[in-house]
């Protein structure tokens, strides 16, 4: 009796300590992040960055000085941003990108996707050393904020640079008005955001 339930116990557990087939991550910060060694995979990273409302990999998509020879990143606000606010974006840098960036990290519901839109992008002026990224956007930032609109509409130009570790950024970024008077730049989101 003892060796029958011995061995159905053993058939039954065989497989118990055997090794299983592996499984695909659940989750995970790297998913859908790339190594920054192109400038095509900073757009990635960007729009990864808006969606998933990470100012770390956000700010890792703009230059910082200390990786880049000394080199700031700047900002250029669109035309009507820049005439409302030119006492803010006098001094923007990169802490008022994350100052900006954490609060609409903030004034999204959980459950709600932000997204990053780029329309017809086009890479020009490709060198070892720059890159340059041109395009309309289109940013869908679904909060409750009374007042402020929920889709930003206008045109991007990103300069892009190796960094002294081989990774790509964003050096210069500047931002554009759309046609269509009614609709906002992201530079209004930014300004309104920051303060």
């Amino acid at each position: 009796m003892r060796w029958l339930l011995l061995s159905v116990g053993v058939s039954c557990g065989c497989g118990l300590f055997s090794p299983r087939a592996p499984q695909a991550p659940e989750g995970g910060e790297d998913q859908g992040y790339r190594q920054p060694l192109t400038p095509e995979a900073i757009v990635e990273n960007m729009q990864t960055a808006i969606a998933r409302r990470d100012v770390v990999l956000y700010l890792s998509c703009l230059v910082d000085s200390a990786v880049a020879s000394g080199r700031p990143y700047r900002f250029e606000p669109s035309g009507r941003a820049r005439s409302q606010y030119s006492w803010l974006f006098a001094r923007w840098d990169r802490e008022a990108e994350r100052r900006s960036f954490v609060a609409f990290a903030g004034k999204i519901p959980e459950g709600f996707v932000p997204e990053l839109l780029l329309i017809a992008p086009v890479f020009e002026l490709r060198t070892p050393d720059s890159v340059l990224l041109r395009a309309e956007y289109q940013l869908s930032v679904p909060h409750r904020e009374p007042g402020i609109a929920t889709v930003f509409r206008g045109s991007l130009r990103w300069t892009m640079i190796p960094q002294q570790n081989g990774s790509w950024a964003i050096l210069r970024w500047s931002d554009s008005d759309a046609p269509d008077t009614a609709a906002m730049s992201w530079s209004i989101l930014k300004a309104v955001w920051s303060q």
